[in-house]
């Protein structure tokens, strides 16, 4: 008795996580407040992410990252809108 009851509370919890077919819709990515970079970064990163490079995005994370302490001196705020839509974008292209 305790086996078919620990089957079936298995089953049912691998039935409730099973996929429906449906994709869940992608979550919008952060906003930037893109003035506070070149008007290249953007156009490049959104040139990344519509053909999903992802070691390109890596980059521009990385880049964005080692920026933060500069960017932070010279306007008051980091880099952490910047790597948040990185981030968000690398997700919804699949790089991890």
């Amino acid at each position: 008795m305790k086996r078919t009851m620990g089957a079936l509370l298995v089953a049912a919890i691998l039935t409730g996580c099973a996929s429906t077919g449906s994709e869940r819709e992608p979550e919008p990515a952060p906003e930037v407040d893109w003035s506070r970079y070149a008007p290249q970064v953007e156009s490049r990163i959104e040139d990344l992410a519509s053909k999903g490079d992802c070691d390109g995005l890596q980059r521009e994370f990385d880049t964005a990252d080692a920026n933060d302490d500069a960017m932070r001196k010279r306007t008051g705020e980091g880099t952490a809108d910047l790597l948040d839509y990185l981030d968000a974008e690398m997700q919804a292209a699949d790089c991890y």
